[in-house]
């Protein structure tokens, strides 16, 4: 009996599924999974590397299904699927490692995993206020983290920091107003709501600060891809047939024709 079955393999899709939404849990609640909503992101840096050498190993057991397993026709689309999605993510955090190089990245992952809480009535109103206490405690160490991935950048883009900046003035603005539903369902969680949100305004007060007083004064850095992540991209996000040199030229091809069209008919 072959032990890469279509039974096994719907079984390893769902680890590494599970193991997603645990990494992420920002993730999991935009996803619709919400056993996590309690939860913010750990991205401090001994949990994304752990996390990205679980991701080789999850690579290397579909590779054995890819090439020894005996998996029908939609498994194994499914399986071309999610091996490019977790060599993405992989190239993503070795090549392009926006945790280390953004610090627009930790205000909007701030925000908006408390701000669906808000917005989306996917659960009973007492839970995802409780999972909004939860989260909004959170942010002190998750904007810890931010400045500990970031401290070591010897460049930081300009456009980035600027992003960063209006973000974290946003966020200062959206905890420092944070109300709930005046609902009676949930009258008894207004006060940690509102110590919460204090705490998250004061974490984002100190992000502003670590901001214009340390990161302002790294060098500009480049935001560009590079040609080998943007290549990388091309064919195994996108799955398009084309290096960055061959795309270029078809673009610059039909830019010609289009300048020629408008001349003939000027």
């Amino acid at each position: 009996m072959n032990q890469y079955d279509d039974k096994a393999f719907e079984g390893l899709v769902e680890n590494i599924l599970e193991e997603t939404w645990e990494f992420s849990p920002f993730t999991a609640t935009f996803m619709g999974i919400h056993k996590y909503d309690h939860l913010l992101d750990q991205v401090d840096k001994e949990t994304r590397k752990a996390y990205l050498v679980k991701q080789h190993s999850q690579l290397a057991l579909l590779d054995a299904f890819k090439y020894g397993g005996n998996i029908n026709s939609d498994n194994l689309l499914d399986l071309e699927i999610l091996q490019c999605n977790l060599k993405t993510r992989i190239a993503t955090e070795e090549m392009f490692n926006r945790f280390e190089r953004d610090p627009s990245l930790y205000p909007n992952m701030a925000i908006f995993a408390c701000f669906i809480l808000v917005l989306r009535e996917f659960l009973p109103i007492e839970e995802r206020c409780r999972a909004l206490i939860s989260r909004l405690r959170e942010i002190p160490r998750f904007l810890t983290e931010a400045e500990e991935n970031l401290m070591p950048a010897e460049t930081i883009p300009s456009i980035w920091l600027d992003m960063a900046r209006e973000m974290t003035i946003s966020g200062q603005k959206y905890f420092a107003e944070l109300v709930i539903p005046d609902v009676p369902a949930i009258a008894h969680l207004k006060d940690e709501v509102g110590a919460a949100s204090a705490l998250a305004l004061k974490a984002f007060d100190d992000y502003l600060q670590f901001l214009n007083e340390k990161l302002s004064r790294k060098p500009q850095g480049s935001f560009a891809a590079g040609r080998e992540y943007f290549d990388f991209l091309l064919s195994n996000y996108h799955l398009l047939p084309y290096t960055s040199e061959e795309l270029e030229t078809i673009g610059l091809e039909y830019i010609e024709k289009t300048s020629d069209e408008m001349r003939r008919l000027a």
